[in-house]
């Protein structure tokens, strides 16, 4: 990430743990006039001189954010926001092996896309509504088409509890 800056941008590197290492770096985009915008916030948490989490920023807004969870240099998750409100509105989260995004509405996670078979294409696709599985769609085949539905289609169309006599 510090390699591939702007010639417009400047850095702050910042020691929290006070060992004469820098784990903070904060990237600040210069401004005409003199002024600057924050840009990107990385930082390294478990102090092995590698980058764990990037926090991305647009005229000063959080948009994205990456993380290294399990420290191996890979980035395991990726977190989308809405500039203008800061909701959460897509998180994708990849192991090597399994690839999971996550869409949300309002911070409420609405689908979750899954990919069974590793090929980077979601094979399953789950739906919520106030935190609830409402429906599951699966391709068996992995050829895109879904061809199991579990869960209703609709969730007003609910079958109704018999009514007493």
């Amino acid at each position: 990430y510090l390699k591939n800056l702007a010639p417009t941008d400047t850095v702050d590197k910042i020691d929290s743990q006070g060992k004469g290492e820098p784990d903070i770096f904060i990237v600040f985009e210069k401004k005409e006039g003199g002024g600057r915008q924050l840009k990107m916030q990385l930082f390294d948490i478990n102090h092995d001189k590698k980058i764990d989490l990037v926090k991305h920023f647009e005229k000063g807004k959080l948009v994205k954010t990456e993380m290294d969870l399990d420290y191996d240099g890979f980035v395991d998750v990726v977190s989308e926001y809405d500039p203008d409100t800061g909701e959460l509105k897509k998180k994708t989260q990849a192991d090597g092996s399994t690839n999971i995004w996550k869409y949300y509405f309002k911070n409420e996670l609405r689908r979750k896309e899954i990919d069974r078979n590793s090929d980077g294409k979601p094979d399953m696709w789950v739906y919520y509504r106030n935190g609830k599985v409402i429906r599951t769609e699966i391709d068996q085949s992995f050829d895109g088409k879904v061809i199991r539905t579990e869960g209703p289609l609709n969730i007003n169309s609910a079958p109704k509890a018999a009514e007493s006599k």
